[in-house]
């Protein structure tokens, strides 16, 4: 895996977890969540993304059959 797809791979993780609570159960519901810059939760979520980053894009090299 290139350097390229693995630094965009690392920006979606990043960025992913601020859109995942925006997304409303409501289909009328269009309001924005905004998270502060030191949100402890997002912090948390980033965390937990960037540490099974590695195992992640071992099986995208290799998936299972």
């Amino acid at each position: 895996m290139t350097l390229v797809v693995r630094a965009a791979l690392c920006l979606v993780c990043l960025l992913a977890p601020a859109t995942a609570d925006a997304q409303a159960t409501d289909p009328n519901d269009d309001r924005v969540t905004i998270f502060a810059p030191g949100d402890p939760e997002m912090a948390a979520a980033t965390k937990q993304a960037l540490s099974s980053l590695d195992e992640f894009l071992a099986l995208a090299d290799s998936p299972p059959a």
